[in-house]
C-alpha cells in the first residue's frame, strides 16, 4: 500500500498542525522546476532527481511527498506542516492579502520571507535562521510524537542526534555549528515536559 491510498488520514495529521495543509504527490513539471531551483540554491549539492525522489517539501500550504514513499511517518508530516505554519506566520507581513484572505493565501504570502530566512546567509555558510526554522519544525514533530505515542524518549534523542549532525553538514551549508548540542537540549526539554 502506498501513502497516497491513505492521503486523507495523513492530511488529517497535517491539519492538526495547521488547517491550511494540503498533501500532494511530488511529481510533474511544476515539481521538476522546483527541484531544479532547489538544486541551484544548494549549488548543485542536492541533485534534482534526488530532490524529487528522496525528500518531502513544504511550499505554501502544500506538503509534497514522492509517490515512491511507501508510507509516511506522522512525525515527517508534522514537520512539513509546521513549515506551512511558519509560512503562514511570515505571511502576516504582506498587507491585505496576508491579513484577510485566509490561511492558505497567508501561507503563499509568507513563502518569500520564509525563503529569505532559509537562504539569506548562503555566502557565509552559517544560517541561524534556517537552523531555527528546521529546529522548530523538528521539535514540533518530537513533541507531537511523544504526546501521541509515535515516538519514545529514546527515539526522540536519536532523532535529535541525527538532526544535529545533519544541520552541520554540507547539505545544509553548515547551518549552525552548535546544532548538535542545541538539538539535544531541546529534545531533553520536550521529554522532561512530556513525562
Amino acid at each position: 500500500m502506498k501513502w497516497i491510498d491513505k492521503k486523507e488520514y495523513y492530511e488529517n495529521i497535517a491539519r492538526d498542525v495547521t488547517p491550511a495543509s494540503t498533501l500532494m504527490v511530488k511529481e510533474g513539471v511544476f515539481w521538476t522546476i522546483v527541484a531544479y531551483i532547489q538544486s541551484a540554491a544548494t549549488l548543485g549539492i542536492k541533485k534534482p532527481h534526488a530532490i524529487l525522489s528522496d525528500s518531502a517539501a513544504a511550499l505554501g500550504p502544500i506538503q509534497a511527498f514522492p509517490r515512491s514513499f511507501g508510507i509516511l511517518y506522522p512525525e515527517e508530516i508534522v514537520h512539513e506542516a509546521r513549515h506551512t505554519l511558519q509560512m503562514e506566520i511570515c505571511g502576516w507581513v504582506i498587507p491585505v492579502l496576508g491579513w484577510f484572505f485566509g490561511r492558505k493565501v497567508r501561507a503563499w504570502c509568507g513563502l518569500p520571507l520564509f525563503l529569505i530566512l532559509n537562504l539569506l546567509p548562503l555566502p557565509i555558510l552559517v544560517n541561524y535562521g534556517r537552523f531555527r526554522l528546521e529546529l522548530d519544525a523538528e521539535s514540533t514533530a518530537w513533541r507531537v510524537g511523544l504526546k501521541d505515542g509515535w515516538l519514545t524518549p529514546k527515539e526522540i534523542k536519536a532523532r535529535a542526534a541525527l538532526f544535529g549532525r545533519s544541520m552541520f553538514m554540507l547539505d545544509y551549508f553548515f547551518a549552525w555549528p552548535w546544532a548538535k548540542g542545541t538539538a539535544a537540549r531541546k529534545a531533553d526539554k520536550i521529554i522532561n515536559e512530556g513525562i
